[in-house]
Parts: C-alpha cells; sequence; structure tokens
C-alpha cells in the first residue's frame, strides 16, 4: 500500500499546474464579480445623498399622477363623445330674395343640423317695409312642418356637409 500510495500523489502532482490555474481563474472571476457588484452596489446607494430607491419612488409617483391623468382624461374624452352628436355638426345656407322690391339677397333660410340630422330650419324674409324670421325643427334630416324650396334646399347642404 505504501507504494501504490506514493504513486497516487506523483499522478496528482502531474495536473497540479492544471488544478492551481483552474483555482487561479476562478479567484479572478470572483474578484470580476465582486467588483461589477461593488459597482452596482454604489449606483443603487450613491453618495450624493439620492439613491436609486429615492429615484424609483419618485418614477412611481410620476406614474400614478399619470395614471389618475389619463383616467381623467378619459372620462373627459367619454362626456364628449357622448356629447358631440347632439351638437350642431352640420350647417346650410340658401340666400334668396323673395320679394321683387327688396334687392340683395338679403332672405336667407339656414338649416343647423346635429349628427342624426335633427335641428333647426331658420328663415329670415327681408322686405322693405317688413322682415319675417320662422324657425321649424327638423327631424331625421325632415320636417312636420311645410318648407319652402329654399328651406328644403338649406336642409340638403346641410346633410351634404
Amino acid at each position: 500500500m505504501g507504494i501504490e500510495g506514493f504513486d497516487v500523489v506523483i499522478r496528482l502532482e502531474q495536473y497540479m499546474p492544471y488544478g492551481l490555474l483552474f483555482v487561479f481563474m476562478l479567484a479572478v472571476w470572483a474578484l470580476v464579480w465582486l467588483w461589477m457588484l461593488q459597482r452596482k452596489w454604489r449606483m443603487f446607494f450613491r453618495r450624493d445623498g439620492v439613491n436609486m430607491e429615492e429615484i424609483l419612488r419618485a418614477i412611481r409617483a410620476h406614474q400614478d399622477a399619470s395614471d389618475t391623468d389619463r383616467r381623467e382624461l378619459r372620462a373627459r374624452v367619454d362626456t364628449v363623445e357622448q356629447t358631440l352628436p347632439k351638437a350642431i355638426r352640420h350647417m346650410g345656407l340658401v340666400r334668396f330674395n323673395p320679394f321683387s322690391d327688396a334687392g340683395g339677397d338679403q332672405s336667407f333660410a339656414i338649416a343647423l343640423l346635429d349628427g342624426q340630422k335633427n335641428g333647426v330650419v331658420i328663415s329670415s324674409l327681408y322686405g322693405r317695409e317688413i322682415n319675417r324670421v320662422y324657425a321649424k325643427s327638423v327631424e331625421s334630416g325632415a320636417s312636420k312642418h311645410q318648407l319652402s324650396e329654399d328651406e328644403k334646399e338649406a336642409i340638403a347642404r346641410a346633410t351634404r356637409s
């Protein structure tokens, strides 16, 4: 057993430089890893009084404020989208001269309609001695009231706009 034991030691001595090289490489890798970890640690906890944790908290606060603003804007957009179809979106204007004694097409018919073609047509008839204004309701592009040709044309122009 004695000679065989020396034989094993001699064989291990042959591989000793490879073992030392492996241990040296492992030590270099550990030092590089520690150096990188130390850099990250210093960046995270800086000496100027501001650390990464405070920065992340500030970013989170800004994100929360942005989320609140986004929710408020969404609510406002929803309100506008509900109101918009009821707002005046189409207009048609026709100028005309209904009386022979007045010149210059000073009379007019104007149709003001919303997104569903509901609204009003307003007519103003101008004469030298009299001026009359009429307002007639419009539903789905038509009126229950009798319309003049100029009022019909104003509605037609409004529906095309």
